[in-house]
């Protein structure tokens, strides 16, 4: 078990040195980082499936993943506030891996804060993606409204298996998005007329 605490926290070096040596730029230290911690999720995940290596294995593993993503994904998204460094090609990978990363933690232990967790990065990520990439805003508010539609489908399913939690947890996050739509519409000055219109005039 110590042995595997080391491992995964050798794995985590490992690929910032891989950043270092390569000489890219010193952003990409956090996304290394979180991309290791997923590295080091998928690990547990494939462990566990040997019963016998889940206490030596695959519970350290899934434990550095899970202390290290959020502390990580925390520090990464602080520091890009401080260098005016949001919206970029790092900090909105980095919230789509962690959005990804919560959503394997969900299917794979059923845990309804990883739900969560990874429903509400998922739009955050979007967005710094689009702002990142310069995409016109009705484009971003579209992409916020099929997020929100999927949500309602996938609670409409969740429900018919008796998943009541995840089920309001969908709904509740659909109609958080929905409200953030209005929002975003209102400080880019998109309204569904001009959004209706742009679409037809830039198929």
């Amino acid at each position: 078990s110590f042995f595997t605490y080391t491992a995964s926290l050798a794995t985590i070096s490992l690929a910032l040195s891989f950043v270092n040596v390569a000489g890219l730029n010193k952003q990409l230290y956090i996304l290394a980082s979180l991309a290791g911690s997923f590295v080091l999720l998928l690990a547990g995940l494939f462990a566990k499936r040997e019963k016998e290596d889940d206490k030596y294995i695959g519970v350290p593993l899934e434990v550095c993943a899970n202390i290290v993503m959020p502390a990580t994904l925390i520090y990464g998204l602080f520091t890009a506030l401080q260098t005016n460094a949001l919206f970029s090609f790092e900090a909105s990978a980095g919230v789509l891996i962690a959005s990804l990363f919560y959503l394997v933690t969900y299917l794979s232990n059923k845990n309804i804060y990883a739900l969560v967790a990874s429903q509400f990065l998922l739009p955050a990520g979007l967005i710094l993606l689009f702002e990142f990439l310069k995409i016109p805003h009705n484009y971003l508010l579209y992409t916020l409204d099929f997020v929100a539609a999927l949500y309602i489908y996938v609670a409409l399913m969740m429900k018919k298996d008796s998943l009541k939690d995840e089920s309001d947890t969908n709904l509740f996050s659909s109609a958080v998005i929905t409200i953030l739509v209005f929002i975003l519409g209102y400080a880019y000055h998109v309204t569904t007329g001009e959004q209706f219109l742009f679409s037809h005039e830039n198929p």
